[in-house]
């Protein structure tokens, strides 16, 4: 594959000096690939597993918390709901660098989305894992009974 170099290079600065614009660099070449996808025979899956390659790595870079929680917020939604149908960013996998203003701000854009009867495959992943983030984030309760 004539991206195992870059992709290589990206990888290793992710492990080495994650930064803010080492994420952009991921974003944009993440959307470059989609761009493709959009028009190539992708029969073999080569394509599609270079762009979730490049989405894990864009995770991992994310999670050194760079950039800035919204921008994330805003990028994921773009990505997701404007940008392309074929691949998810996981709420709940960024949950910790979104922390709680990139999550309202995400909660709120899925919120607009889905009352505009947004109807999408992304609209509905997104609604159903910001429910196993509220699930997840609640604090549980124990209580023990003496008998």
């Amino acid at each position: 594959m004539q991206a195992a170099p870059s992709v290589a290079a990206i990888r290793d600065a992710v492990a080495s000096s994650p930064s803010a614009e080492l994420v952009a660099l991921i974003e944009r070449a993440v959307g470059h690939v989609v761009k493709v996808i959009l028009h190539a025979d992708d029969s073999d899956g080569t394509i599609g597993d270079l762009a979730r390659e490049l989405l894990d790595l864009h995770a991992q870079a994310c999670d050194s918390s760079v950039g800035d929680p919204v921008k994330l917020a805003k990028w994921m939604v773009r990505f997701c709901f404007d940008d392309q149908d074929f691949f998810e960013v996981d709420p709940v996998r960024y949950a910790n660098v979104l922390g709680e203003i990139g999550l309202a701000w995400y909660r709120r854009e899925v919120g607009r989305r889905r009352e505009a009867d947004d109807a999408s495959f992304a609209a509905k992943y997104a609604e159903e894992r910001l429910v196993v983030l509220t699930v997840t984030q609640r604090p549980s309760c124990c209580c023990l009974v003496a008998i």
